[in-house]
């Protein structure tokens, strides 16, 4: 056992100055990761949908945004997915603009869904997960709101089973 201790030093004082150095990013990872906190401005962003449009986050200033990072593979994704596209319609007269950001999804995949689900606002594609990178996206789904300056005013981890729950929790402070 103790030829064992010198060795095991050693890769501890080889290893001591990588700890709390983060990863660097991706491919293709342009800007460095945001802490998701209240009242800072989010980054922008440019992605396409499913058709090839590309969309960039700032085209929308001006307007209330809901980004919702979601997957197919999620459940809570899924079953939340309904109650978006409600609140699409409802807040459509007060400029709310939903944002659905899909996770790595293949394209086939996230068209089929987009057409099974009935979903009419944006969906964006991040495939290599640039964006979800940028966001510092841990869990899905995660909501985003940004108020029309492009303010980050709530940020949500995890699903949201009612209608009620999610315009009380995100969108409650955009007034309705």
């Amino acid at each position: 056992m103790k030829p064992l201790l010198p060795f095991a030093l050693i890769c501890l004082l080889l290893l001591a100055p990588l700890q709390g150095k983060a990863a660097a990013p991706g491919p293709g990872a342009s800007a460095k990761p945001i802490a998701l906190k209240v009242g800072v401005v989010a980054p922008d962003f440019k992605l396409k949908t499913p058709e090839g449009k590309s969309l960039t986050l700032r085209s929308f200033r001006g307007q209330p945004v809901l980004i919702n990072f979601w997957a197919t593979w999620c459940g809570p994704c899924v079953e939340e997915m309904h109650i978006l596209q409600q609140i699409s319609k409802e807040w459509a007269d007060k400029g709310l603009v939903i944002l659905g950001i899909n996770e790595g999804d293949p394209l086939q995949k996230v068209t089929g869904f987009i057409q099974r689900y009935g979903i009419s606002f944006p969906v964006l594609m991040d495939g290599d997960q640039e964006v979800a990178h940028l966001y510092s996206v841990r869990y899905m789904p995660t909501s985003v709101v940004l108020d029309k300056e492009g303010v980050i005013q709530v940020v949500a981890f995890g699903g949201f089973d009612t209608k009620e729950k999610l315009v009380s929790k995100l969108l409650s402070k955009l007034g309705k």
